[in-house]
Formats: C-alpha cells, structure tokens, sequence
C-alpha cells in the first residue's frame, strides 16, 4: 500500500494544473494547482531538514485553514517528523499544558500568532512564508521512525486538561482508503467544501488528507457565515460539503429566516417545494 506522501505525489503528478485548492478567504480568490502546491510542500520540507527537523522531531502547526497550512502539514510529513495541528484559538493555559507535554523542536504559525508562540521553539516559521511556488521545487520523503506516530492531536480540554493522542500513518490511511475505495465518497472529480478547523481529526482526514490524494480540489469560503458558505457552495460548485449538526442548525436557520423576509407568494411556493422534497 502507497504511504501518504506517495499518494499526494501521484495526485500532483497526475493533476500538475488542476486546483487542488481555492482559498475565497483571499482577496484577491487564490487558486492553487496541485503542482504548486507540491513543490511547496517540499519547499518547506527541504527548510525543516536545513534546521534540523527530521524523523523523532515535533512540529507544532497552528493557524487558519489554508493552502499554506495544508503545503506546511505536507512539509512536515515529507520531512519525516510529526506534525501536531492546533488550535489557534486555544487559551493561553491550554496551549502552555500543550507544550510541556509536546515539547516542539519547531512551531508553524500564522504571524498574528508569533506573539503567543514565538518563544515556544527557537525554530520558527510563519505560514505566510508557506506560499505556492512555481513547482521547482522536490524534496525526497524522510522515511520516520518504525514507532513514530502521524500526528499528535489535542483534545479540546473541556472536561480537563488537553491531553495529547498519537495517531499512526496506518490509522489514516484506513480511513482514506475505506474512503476512496470501500465506500468510494471522494473522486478526483469533486469539489471539497471545508468548513471545520483542520486541527480536528475528522476534517484533517475528510478534507484534506483524503481529498488531496484522490486528486479532487478542496474549497475554503470567505467566511463561516450562512451567506458566505452557500455562496462558496453555488459559486465554486461544491460537490462535498462535511459538517457537524451545529453547522446544518445555523443553515438550516439562515435559510427559514431568509423565507420569513419574502413575499407571501415566494414563502407558499417554497412550502410546497420543501413538502415535495
């Protein structure tokens, strides 16, 4: 069975110019192909390896979803380390816990975040600095350690102190293959929509990982307001749209508030297309 880092290459060997993503949260819109995003990937492979990131070392990767944060995440895993997502939003004690336990040899982050994070690692590098290149760039994959594990993923702390889980390569690919083969829910042919923060098992795995080496594209809207996500969805044809009850409630709000604002006709009319439905 092909490795991650392998079926993300095949994906941008095969798909050099298609999007893999489209960034709406950019003005202006930024598309990125698989190509670019591959070589940058490996770009920030080949940086980790310069410092002295390989197999054993812990990158800690926190910021919006991304482009830049899903090339860093590739990067990391190229480089043979272990990438461990967090929450940007996380206060404070949270994220000096996370720390004692994960004890980083490097930190990736958005730069508003440097303030916060930059004394955590003497290795640090802003996801600004992330961007697609030309797709020069190729780094060869770092094989990690027998025992190392994929990710290192924090839980939220809402019953306690966050405590860190280790997840194996092996364990996401079960999902990514039970994904594109057994149940077969992705194809190259779709398009992604992103809702969910990517230091989360469930859309690190569903929209990215998964989309990423079937080839398909993965969209991130301007927003998460109501308007902003079925706008995404309409303007850029999203085919995929992987969500929590939470976020279904607020659509599902937006959309009967919005009826409540139309005329007498417009509201019977979609009744009766709501009832057929």
């Amino acid at each position: 069975m092909l490795g991650i880092a392998a079926m993300i290459r095949r994906s941008a060997e095969s798909h050099g110019e298609k999007t893999a993503f489209i960034d709406l949260a950019r003005d202006p819109v930024h598309e990125v192909s698989y190509g670019d995003f591959h070589s940058a990937a490996c770009h920030m492979a080949g940086r980790l390896a310069e410092s002295g990131i390989g197999p054993g070392s812990r990158v800690a990767l926190a910021g919006a979803n991304s482009p830049g944060w899903a090339a860093a995440c590739v990067g990391i895993h190229l480089a043979g380390a272990v990438v461990s997502p967090l929450d940007p939003e996380a206060a404070d004690s949270d994220l000096a816990q996370v720390f004692r336990i994960l004890e980083p040899d490097a930190v990736i982050c958005d730069r508003t975040l440097v303030p916060r994070l930059g004394g955590v690692s003497p290795r640090l590098f802003e996801l600004e600095s992330v961007e697609a290149v030309d797709g020069t760039h190729t780094f060869e994959p770092v094989a990690p350690g027998p025992e190392q594990p994929f990710s290192i993923v924090f839980t939220s702390g809402t019953t306690g102190r966050p405590k860190g889980v280790m997840l194996s390569e092996a364990n996401f690919l079960h999902n990514i293959t039970t994904l594109l083969g057994d149940k077969r829910l992705i194809s190259r042919e779709d398009r992604v929509l992103n809702l969910l923060p990517l230091h989360h098992v469930y859309p690190f795995t569903a929209t990215l990982l998964t989309p990423l080496c079937a080839g398909a594209t993965v969209i991130y809207p301007r927003s998460l307001k109501s308007e902003d996500i079925m706008g995404a969805a309409a303007e850029k044809g999203a085919t995929i749209m992987a969500v929590v009850p939470q976020v279904l409630n607020g659509l599902h709000g937006r959309i009967f508030s919005t009826i409540q604002d139309k005329p007498a006709a417009a509201r019977a009319g979609f009744g009766l297309l709501f009832r057929l439905g």
